[in-house]
């Protein structure tokens, strides 16, 4: 199977993501790149690295709904996710038991609810790191590199 490369850009001056447009993009630092990860969430978005995902789970037995932000990474050679709620950094190759063969996510309840760029105050949301400091630098450094 071919995998589709795909390279967007996020343009830090006029704060715009747009597919990757010219060769100047890859060396100018007004830009940030970031790449399709072959997947898709549970709409058929394309999820792609710098994207915050969403996974809700709901109890039928209390009647509550829970939810978490995951940010998407690149980190040594794979990309993958950390969670807001103190989760380490988890690939995708280790999620490959929630692929369908065609790369869309099994976990239909993950679905693409922003970017870095564009919504970071998922990512801080009052409360939502509370007790997970270590997690919560583990993310804004991921950001910052």
């Amino acid at each position: 199977m071919a995998r589709i490369i795909k390279l967007r850009t996020w343009d830090s001056i006029n704060r715009v993501l747009s597919p990757l447009s010219s060769l100047e993009q890859l060396t100018d630092p007004r830009y940030e790149v970031t790449q399709f990860t072959g997947l898709y969430d549970a709409n058929g978005v394309e999820v792609w690295e710098g994207d915050i995902t969403r996974w809700s789970n709901f109890d039928a037995d209390d009647l509550t709904a829970n939810y978490a932000h995951y940010l998407v990474i690149h980190h040594n050679g794979c990309f993958g996710t950390i969670c807001n709620r103190g989760s380490d950094f988890s690939p995708f190759s280790d999620m490959l038991g929630w692929l369908e063969p065609n790369g869309v996510l099994r976990q239909i309840k993950d679905e693409v609810v922003g970017t870095k760029y564009t919504d970071l105050h998922l990512l801080d949301e009052s409360g939502e790191w509370e007790g997970f400091d270590t997690a919560r630098e583990t993310v804004f450094h991921q950001l910052a590199l």
